[in-house]
């Protein structure tokens, strides 16, 4: 949201047209600035340009707005809390009715409360239609899996990839490595004619540091930039961010996640889009970002929202720099979380994807992993339910398409991701099953495939608590807000003339 200075290819400051940058929306009286006011809004000096009238002015309309939507937000967020607690509080009165309106009367019995559990018990005995309903869930889950297991071919390991890999890294290092010994030999003679220099250096009461990291995106060659360059050469990588380094935990986490995406995708072509609910950064999330590499694209947005930061980067951020040729204009983008260490073999299929213009979105499967490598048996059990939610979205796709990606990690086409995060409701709880909803609400031919050649980590909770607080907080609430999508999409009128839709209706009356 600041003001940056209009950069052209060579690196020089240009003036851009009104009406042109993505900061020109935010004012929406960028044609009528005096040339005074303008020339200070594109001066070269950060100072002038945030003291400047035209800023201040732009800054105190987006603090309207904010407060304009945040009102609305909790007025809709008050009224479904209502609706939802009457709805549940009828539902829990209806039942306990239908349980005393069917239960036998005036019947003496010598059963205890015990036999519930060790008594017989009768399964194909219903005297209500509860029981018939909780038969009927019992039966959909086990049968969808079963199904899933006998139709589902899990496909091979990207082994190509790997061995290509490896190859370029053994290359190029030794290309490195012969360079850095040729320079040593220059550094040894001109050593004893150098004047020794303090690398910091106090010009007009500012420390600036003269340490320059030696691995500069010019004259740098690493294995991972020559690799990725056939790999991802149409697609970028967003990282959400929200106080991604307010411990030393979380900055090991989040800079692990850096590292491992550099194996992935070139420095340049990683965004990491950190999103706040101040108006300033609350923690040194853009330091981090520049001690493991100084091309990563950092931004921070003043909105606490993992959606809207994404939104706000595909849809200004990333047109702005391509229109000034410092990135490429991207057609795919690949989103994951801060705590998503992405494999050295992740498989893109990108011939697949440029063949296949329908494809919208793939779907990689999770597995549960600890930053220390170390894996409990809580961890083993939710990697159990990764694999088991990986093999239904096989089946979906294999039948039509996927309902959705998951949160941690997702490939999108950038327009559909535009459009997709314009009907978003930006709510945090179940924000990638939304997503899919979306997607699947436009009742056309668009389709998520599901790539299962490598798995991506995902850093799961480790303990009881952690765990608890996840569920509770956050996955079963996602299934009492999104109730009401759920039998919209079930009983919807549009959905029975599309085949995609009719082929998940038992995954939403499952939920």
């Amino acid at each position: 949201l600041s003001p940056v200075p209009n950069t052209s290819s060579s690196g020089h400051h240009s003036a851009t047209p009104r009406g042109s940058g993505p900061y020109d929306s935010l004012g929406g009286s960028a044609g009528l600035m005096d040339s005074k006011v303008r020339s200070q809004l594109r001066s070269r000096d950060p100072r002038k340009r945030y003291e400047s009238n035209a800023w201040r002015r732009r800054l105190r309309q987006w603090k309207e707005l904010r407060e304009q939507k945040l009102t609305t937000f909790l007025t809709k967020q008050r009224f479904r809390t209502v609706l939802l607690n009457i709805f549940f509080l009828l539902l829990i009165i209806v039942t306990l009715y239908l349980i005393i309106y069917f239960s036998p009367q005036q019947v003496k019995t010598k059963r205890t409360a015990l036999d519930a559990l060790f008594g017989n018990i009768s399964i194909w005995r219903m005297s209500s239609w509860l029981d018939l309903l909780i038969f009927i869930d019992v039966m959909l889950d086990t049968f969808l899996f079963l199904i899933a297991c006998c139709v589902v071919k899990w496909p091979r390991a990207p082994v190509f990839s790997r061995h290509l890999q490896v190859a370029m890294k053994i290359a190029v290092d030794e290309v490195t490595n012969g360079a850095l010994e040729e320079g040593r030999g220059y550094e040894d003679e001109d050593a004893m004619d150098t004047p020794r220099v303090d690398m910091h250096e106090d010009l007009g009461g500012d420390a600036v540091d003269l340490n320059l990291s030696r691995d500069s995106s010019e004259d740098t060659v690493t294995a991972d930039f020559v690799m990725n360059q056939s790999m991802t050469r149409d697609c970028c990588l967003m990282v959400a961010c929200h106080m991604s380094t307010m411990t030393a935990e979380r900055f090991d986490t989040f800079t692990t996640t850096l590292r491992s995406a550099m194996m992935v995708f070139p420095p340049g072509h990683i965004f990491v889009c950190d999103n706040g609910p101040s108006l300033h950064p609350q923690d040194h999330t853009q330091w981090a970002v520049q001690q493991v590499h100084p091309d990563i694209n950092y931004l921070y947005i003043p909105e606490g929202n993992k959606t809207f930061a994404f939104y706000w980067c595909n849809k200004y951020w990333i047109p702005f720099l391509s229109r000034y040729s410092r990135v490429k204009d991207f057609r795919f983008a690949v989103i994951i979380d801060d705590d998503v260490p992405l494999p050295p073999d992740l498989h893109i299929p990108q011939e697949h994807l440029e063949k296949d213009h329908t494809i919208k979105a793939v779907h990689f499967p999770i597995t549960a992993a600890s930053p220390d490598g170390r894996l409990n048996l809580l961890v083993r059990c939710q990697d159990v339910e990764y694999k088991m939610a990986a093999v239904h979205k096989l089946l979906q796709a294999t039948m039509s398409r996927c309902l959705s990606c998951h949160g941690a990690i997702a490939l999108w086409d950038r327009e559909a991701l535009d459009e997709v995060f314009y009907e978003h409701d930006t709510v945090f709880n179940g924000e990638d099953m939304y997503m899919g909803l979306s997607l699947l609400r436009k009742r056309d031919s668009s389709k998520i495939i599901s790539c299962a050649q490598a798995i991506v980590p995902t850093y799961a909770p480790d303990s009881w608590t952690v765990l608890f607080r996840q569920r509770v907080k956050s996955w079963e609430l996602t299934s009492h807000k999104k109730t009401f999508s759920y039998l919209f999409e079930v009983f919807h009128p549009a959905s029975f003339c599309h085949v995609p839709s009719l082929a998940l209706k038992p995954y939403f009356l499952q939920e």
